[in-house]
C-alpha cells in the first residue's frame, strides 16, 4: 500500500513522493489518458533529456520489459531484489494492482476499468500479485505511514482510467475485502 508524503507543483506539472509498503520512496508524474495507445508516459516518463527521449522514440528495437529504479533506490540497493523475487519497480506495480482493487471496492472504479488497468499491467509483463504481499504487511505499512504523515493515510487511488485522487478514509474492512478479492482474482498470476 502506498502513501503520499510530499507534494509539489512545477512548470512540468504536479509531482509527489510516495512511501511504499516495502519502505521505498519514488516520484510520480501525473499524466492524462495514461492507458491510451498514443500515451507513452509509462515507457518514457522517466526520461528528461530530450536527446534520450528522441533516441528512445526513434529506436526500432522492441521493448520487452521496462522497470524504473530511481537514483536513491539504486544507491541503496543496486540491482538486488526488494522482496525475495522482485525488483523495486515490480513491487511498486504489485502495490498499484492492489490499490486498483481498493479503488474498485470503494466505487471509484468500475470492474471493467479495474480489469482494464490490470490487463495493461499484464501486457507490460509486470507482476500484479505476489505471495509475500500480505494483509499484515499492508496494515503494518499503513500504521508506519500514519506516524510520518501527520496521521493522514494519503492513499493515492485511481478514480478512473488515467486519473487518481488522494484519500484519507480507507478503513480496515475495505482493505480486507479488497485484499481477499485481489488474491482470489490474481493469486495464480505469480
Amino acid at each position: 500500500m502506498s502513501f503520499i508524503s510530499y507534494e509539489s507543483t512545477s512548470e512540468q506539472g504536479k509531482s509527489w513522493t510516495i512511501v511504499s509498503p516495502i519502505y521505498f520512496r519514488y516520484k510520480v508524474v501525473e499524466s492524462q489518458n495514461l492507458l491510451e495507445p498514443g500515451n507513452d508516459t509509462l515507457l518514457t516518463g522517466h526520461l528528461r533529456d530530450p536527446g534520450q527521449l528522441d533516441a528512445f522514440r526513434s529506436s526500432t528495437k522492441p521493448i520487452k520489459r521496462f522497470v524504473v529504479i530511481d537514483e536513491t533506490v539504486n544507491q541503496l540497493y543496486g540491482p538486488q531484489k526488494v522482496l525475495p523475487t522482485l525488483m523495486h519497480g515490480e513491487a511498486v506495480n504489485i502495490d498499484m494492482a492492489y490499490m486498483t482493487y481498493v479503488s474498485n471496492d470503494r466505487g471509484f472504479l468500475t470492474t471493467a476499468e479495474r480489469n482494464r488497468i490490470i490487463q495493461c499491467m499484464k501486457n507490460l509483463e509486470l507482476p500484479v500479485w505476489h505471495h509475500d504481499f500480505s494483509l499484515n504487511l499492508v496494515k503494518k505499512s499503513l500504521n508506519e505511514s500514519l506516524k510520518h504523515s501527520e496521521g493522514l493515510q494519503r492513499m493515492p487511488l485511481p478514480t478512473g482510467v488515467g486519473t487518481a485522487e488522494i484519500f484519507n478514509d480507507i478503513d480496515d474492512e475495505v482493505l480486507e475485502r479488497s485484499f481477499k478479492k485481489w488474491c482470489e482474482d490474481l493469486s495464480t498470476e505469480e
